[in-house]
């Protein structure tokens, strides 16, 4: 595990392999030759090792962040896109059909995980959107189901 600081300046840990998946993302994003194998995450999920065409379903691939150098990094990204819908259709469970409304006043949890990068916390807003919509639920005690069902792994919600 290595602990990397986000933009907003939380310090996050993260898996080496996810690690030097940003490094490489940080220099310069990848982008495979004419020709060259590169790795992709296709419809049902799996890994595979296709090679550049510029051709459309290409790019569209490289649009979409779906175009790695090497085998561990589309896995990678592949567990954290698996673990964060985990946790989204879990909190769509647990919210049974509640939707955040941002017209009304009413208060709408979220967690959030602090500087430290030691813990979680539960908090509510009114009006004020920090996090994607999916992100809210309806009340504190969801927050805590969630907190103790997943543990570390919400970490996926801020990276």
């Amino acid at each position: 595990m290595k602990t990397v600081t986000l933009e907003n300046g939380r310090k996050v840990q993260i898996s080496d392999e996810s690690h030097d998946a940003l490094e490489r993302a940080s220099r310069e994003r990848w982008k495979p030759e004419e020709d060259q194998k590169y790795w992709s995450i296709n419809s049902w999920g799996e890994i595979i090792p296709p090679r550049w065409q510029n051709e459309s379903g290409h790019f569209f691939r490289y649009q979409n962040h779906n175009v790695f150098p090497s085998k561990g990094d589309a896995k990678a990204a592949l567990d954290r896109l698996n673990k964060r819908n985990e946790i989204l259709d879990r909190i769509e469970e647990l919210n049974e059909g509640w939707e955040s409304d941002w017209e009304s006043f009413e208060r709408k949890y979220c967690i959030h995980n602090w500087e430290d990068d030691t813990n979680f916390s539960i908090d509510h807003h009114i009006s004020l959107r920090d996090h994607p919509s999916e992100y809210f639920f309806k009340s504190k005690e969801i927050g805590y189901q969630l907190i103790d069902e997943f543990g570390d792994d919400l970490k996926v919600l801020f990276v």
